[in-house]
């Protein structure tokens, strides 16, 4: 993540996606790694953008109080040129 800060480019978090289509859900522990991703990001002047999240992923980053902190697209383009990218 760092690297990619550094040099300009966008970096893709793909790991929170599945092969099926995408992240199921988030245990809290999982939640905790999203958010230090996202703080990580932004301190390092970098952003974090969640692509297309499933509704009941997205419900539950609103009901904990973090979905307004992530730019939410429906694309991975349009994520990436949120980015400048």
């Amino acid at each position: 993540m760092r690297y990619a800060i550094r040099t300009g480019r966008p970096l893709l978090l793909k790991a929170l996606a599945s092969k099926r289509g995408g992240l199921i859900g988030a245990c809290s522990s999982g939640i905790g790694a999203i958010v230090n991703a996202l703080r990580l990001s932004t301190q390092m002047g970098g952003g974090a953008k969640l692509v297309n999240p499933r509704a009941f992923v997205a419900q539950t980053f609103k009901m904990v109080g973090i979905l307004n902190l992530f730019g939410v697209y429906d694309s991975e383009e349009s994520a990436v040129a949120a980015c400048g990218g």
